[in-house]
């Protein structure tokens, strides 16, 4: 079982993704690169999931090399 310091980091990894999916849903190429709070929003969704990406357990990262 992963430890809880894992799973809470995974389920930070996954809440980010879904809300930069949902967050540019339908949007252009070109929408996005206009919409400047969109792109701010979207950047630090990307820096929630590395950072929490980079804490996982070595042990996790090997187990599972797919998770960025």
């Amino acid at each position: 079982m992963a430890r809880p310091d894992n799973l809470a980091r995974l389920h930070h990894m996954l809440d980010a993704a879904q809300k930069a999916v949902e967050f540019s849903r339908g949007k252009s190429l070109e929408e996005m690169r206009h919409d400047e709070l969109l792109c701010l929003a979207l950047v630090r969704l990307l820096e929630i999931l590395g950072e929490a990406a980079r804490g996982t357990a070595m042990s996790l990262q090997e187990r599972y090399p797919e998770i960025p």
